[in-house]
C-alpha cells in the first residue's frame, strides 16, 4: 500500500513532464543500472544472506554491460527517468532520476550473465551457432524448428513511482523490440512477488 508521502509525491510526480524511456549509453548508465538493481534487491521478499549473493552477482553483471543485451546478440536495455522531486530540480542529467529499466535477452544465449564466471562472449556465439545447426538437422529430418526466443530481464521501477505507467511502457518498448528482431515468443521468469509484472 502507499504512504501517504508516497502518494503526495505521484501527485506532484503527474504535475511534472512525463517520464522518458530510451536506451542504456555505455558506459555512463551503470551508475544507473547499479542503483536500480540494489533497489530491486532490496525490494525482494528473501532472507539477508541470498540478497546478499544476489547483489554480488548484479555487481558483477553490470560490470560486464551491455553483455547480452547487446543489440548485435539480439538483446536491448532501456531506462526511464523522472524529473526529481528535488526542489523541483533535475538530479545529475538533465533527463532527472533513473526510475526504472528492462532488458532484452534472446534464449540462445544459454548461460546467464548473473554467474560467477566472466562472460565470454566467444562461447555464447559458438553455443547459438550450434544450436542454429541443430535445428538445420532437426528440418532436414522432417523435425520442427524450435521458436526463436526471447525474454524480458529486470524489470524493475522505484516504489514511488509504481501507478505511474512506467512498467507497462517499458514492457511496451520490449515486447516491440522483440518484434523488430524477429522473435517468435517471449518468456518471462521472476519472482512471486512481481504481481504488476506477471500482470504486464
Amino acid at each position: 500500500m502507499l504512504t501517504t508521502q508516497t502518494q503526495s509525491q505521484n501527485a506532484e510526480l503527474l504535475s511534472k513532464p512525463a517520464f522518458t524511456i530510451r536506451p542504456a549509453r555505455f558506459p555512463d548508465d551503470k551508475p544507473h543500472i547499479l542503483s536500480l538493481l540494489r533497489a530491486f534487491v532490496a525490494w525482494m521478499p528473501q532472507p539477508p544472506e541470498f540478497k546478499t549473493k544476489y547483489l554480488a552477482l548484479f555487481e558483477e553483471e553490470v560490470e560486464s554491460l551491455p553483455g547480452p543485451y547487446a543489440p548485435e546478440f539480439g538483446g536491448g536495455l532501456w531506462l526511464a527517468f523522472l524529473p526529481s522531486l528535488a526542489n523541483g530540480e533535475h538530479e545529475g542529467r538533465q533527463e532527472g532520476k533513473a526510475v526504472g529499466m528492462v532488458c532484452l535477452k534472446s534464449l540462445i544465449m544459454k548461460r546467464s550473465i548473473g554467474q560467477s564466471l566472466p562472460l565470454n562472449e566467444a562461447a555464447e556465439l559458438e553455443d547459438a551457432v550450434t544450436d542454429l545447426l541443430k535445428d538445420e538437422t532437426r528440418l532436414k529430418e522432417g523435425g520442427k524448428r524450435r521458436k526463436k526466443s526471447c525474454e524480458p530481464k529486470r524489470l524493475f521501477t522505484t516504489v514511488e513511482t509504481r501507478g505511474l505507467g512506467v512498467g507497462k511502457r517499458l514492457m511496451e518498448i520490449v515486447i516491440e523490440e522483440a518484434r523488430r528482431f524477429g522473435y517468435e515468443e517471449m518468456l518471462l521468469e521472476t519472482v512471486e512477488k512481481a504481481v504488476e509484472a506477471i500482470k504486464l
